[in-house]
């Protein structure tokens, strides 16, 4: 669920496609140590939680970059285009 927020983040930061604009260094530095330490948890476990292998931390990563960097800017583009027009 982290990722999903990480990359939704960079959906929601503008109206258009993400890639629009670029972000301030400190954006992308900070939510790639942020998405680091979680795979790093998620990898090597921690009291009480079961490690996961690292091939299925990275499916979940590109599954979720996927889903929030692609679908959901599409989805976000065509409603935003659609209200723009109403308004």
């Amino acid at each position: 669920m982290i990722y999903f927020a990480i990359f939704s983040l960079f959906v929601v930061r503008e109206r258009r496609h993400f890639w629009s604009s670029r972000p301030s260094w400190t954006l992308p530095g900070v939510l790639l140590l942020d998405g680091g330490i979680a795979a790093a948890l998620a990898t090597f476990g921690i009291p009480g939680m079961k490690p996961i292998p690292f091939q299925i931390t990275l499916i979940v990563i590109a599954y979720s970059f996927t889903f929030s960097l692609f679908i959901n800017d599409l989805v976000k583009y065509l409603l935003v285009g659609r209200l723009r027009i109403r308004w």
